[in-house]
């Protein structure tokens, strides 16, 4: 019986890894620098503001959320804001560590906390990267990235990112838009519990 188990489990993942692994995808050895960056990839120090709406279960809200590089303390902050600018959470990512520095009373649950971080880094932390390629039957710059969890898909256009999907299996968990060299002017973000986040860039908010 284990050892019918133990072929199943083989077998289960050969599938798996099939199913994620274009048929036909030659390996880059060279791997442009766009590619394998976090979905929001920060590359000034001008805070970027995305208005949010929030679908968990049959309850909706939203809010803005903004981003800022701190280069000076290798640090990036989150501010959760309501519509009308009062601060709710905020957060410091180092080095792919997401800290919860303030937080609202009403929201001060391990399980609020716990789902906000997951979410954060899904869009903020650099993907750890095993191996790229790009499918050869692709007639665009595409590039398929197999990640420790999953994999991503970037495309380039112009030397930039236009678009990227991040899955875990069969599960498409998150996308991000982009126009020529800047952050997501739209991101999805499907998440367990029948939970979907949409950002959407508020242009020139702090100029």
């Amino acid at each position: 019986m284990k050892y019918c188990l133990k072929i199943f489990s083989v077998l289960s993942f050969l599938l798996t890894a099939a199913c994620n692994t274009p048929k036909s995808c030659i390996p880059v050895v060279e791997v442009p620098g766009k590619i394998c960056q976090p979905v929001i990839a920060l590359n000034s120090d001008i805070p970027v503001l995305y208005q949010a709406g929030f679908d968990i279960y049959k309850y909706s809200f939203s809010g803005l959320i903004a981003f800022r590089n701190m280069p000076d303390e290798e640090e990036t902050r989150i501010v959760f804001l309501s519509e009308v600018g009062i601060k709710i959470m905020e957060f410091s990512c180092k080095r792919n560590e997401i800290i919860n520095t303030y937080c609202i009373e009403p929201l001060q649950k391990k399980a609020a906390l716990k789902f906000t971080r997951q979410l954060l880094s899904l869009l903020i932390n650099t993907p750890e990267c095993k191996s790229v390629c790009q499918p050869a039957a692709s007639d665009k710059n595409d590039y398929f990235c197999k990640l420790k969890r999953g994999y991503q898909i970037v495309e380039i256009k112009n030397g930039y990112r236009s678009y990227v999907l991040l899955h875990e299996g069969r599960n498409k968990i998150a996308s991000g838009e982009y126009e020529q060299n800047s952050t997501p002017i739209a991101i999805t973000v499907n998440m367990k519990l029948k939970t979907r986040i949409q950002l959407k860039k508020v242009e020139n908010a702090f100029k």
